[in-house]
């Protein structure tokens, strides 16, 4: 697996992307059901979820978006993975965004999207599974491991596939501090000193661009952020920043 990391953290700078049709075009819309956290037939389903697979499944790599692009960031990837023909694939995209339907008035958390994932698993029959996950995903594998974590302390079975492995891109382990000035931008470094003060918020500027509109839910916004904690003889306030298991964060995204 040690391949598959360096191939898809090299992949990104390379051609051969897919056009957006192609890559939509090859997937399906699944019915979801948020409520029961449950996979239903299509025309029953309260929403519809986009889903990629291919190869047989059981054993598949699970590969979880990231923002602004979805599962449609993955199509540039995939074309570099190892053995990328024979090599088991699931791409998804979350409620709220890619091709997967947009409610405006919709509880979007890290939690529903853990909901999501396990509920496609499930209905797919996934017996284990490598993670790969890019951006905000990160958090939604954080809160699968703790609950697995979690069932296991009860004395409950993991209820989902076993997990090989994961891979982390662009993500954090702790939220408490981490912060996102618009500095760290790229695109908002570029903009005149006089524009940047009627920005705002970074994400309030990616939502108004072409092309970013309609891949988010009118009804998606960014939570309020909460202040950095400071640290104090090697703990963070409330929290050793030496503890082994992953933090819940279901009220940050």
């Amino acid at each position: 697996m040690h391949d598959l990391i360096e191939t898809v953290a090299c992949a990104v700078a390379e051609g051969g992307q897919t056009p957006s049709a192609e890559w939509f075009g090859g997937g399906e819309r699944i019915g979801y059901d948020p409520r029961s956290g449950a996979i239903v037939a299509s025309e029953d389903a309260p929403l519809r979820i986009f889903l990629r697979r291919e190869g047989d499944l059981a054993h598949a790599v699970s590969f979880l978006p990231g923002f602004p692009d979805g599962s449609f960031g993955w199509a540039k990837v995939r074309l570099h993975l190892p053995n990328a023909a024979e090599m088991p694939k699931l791409f998804l995209d979350y409620v709220g965004m890619g091709d997967s339907e947009k409610p405006k008035d919709y509880p979007y958390s890290t939690a529903e999207r853990a909901d999501l994932v396990e509920a496609i698993w499930r209905d797919l029959s996934v017996q284990s599974t490598t993670l790969v996950a890019f951006d905000f995903s990160s958090l939604v594998v954080l809160e699968l491991l703790r609950r697995r974590l979690e069932r296991s302390e009860r004395g409950e079975p993991a209820d989902g596939p076993d997990i090989r492995g994961v891979f982390i891109f662009n993500g954090g382990l702790f939220t408490d501090g981490h912060t996102h000035p618009w500095y760290t931008t790229p695109m908002l470094r570029r903009l005149p000193n006089r524009a940047r003060r009627g920005v705002g918020r970074p994400f309030a500027l990616f939502k108004r661009m072409p092309g970013v509109r309609k891949m988010w839910s009118k009804g998606y916004h960014e939570p309020a952020r909460r202040p950095v904690l400071p640290r104090r003889r090697g703990r963070l306030r409330g929290r050793s920043q030496s503890a082994r298991r992953p933090a819940r964060f279901r009220s940050h995204l």
